[in-house]
């Protein structure tokens, strides 16, 4: 569920979708309930990563507890950003 603003890691947990719901074009059927690109995530976490895409960090900017990290997309693999 989306719980609304989170203070810390750790307040709420949420449904993420592999590639963010912002990419759909508006749409949010069937892709927001298809559970092949669905999974649960921390709310903090989530926030914090807005709609970057999953990948490998190049240059972090921050690290969650677990061990999430956000930064500078790793110009291996073809894009920046």
């Amino acid at each position: 569920d989306q719980c609304g603003q989170y203070k810390t890691e750790g307040d709420c947990y949420n449904r993420e979708h592999s590639f963010p719901k912002s990419w759909f074009g508006g749409k949010v059927e069937p892709m927001n309930s298809d559970g092949h690109h669905l999974f649960a995530t921390d709310g903090y976490v989530n926030a914090k990563r807005s709609n970057w895409p999953f990948g490998e960090v190049g240059t972090v900017t921050y690290v969650s507890s677990n061990g999430s990290k956000l930064g500078q997309a790793s110009t291996s693999l073809g894009y920046s950003g």
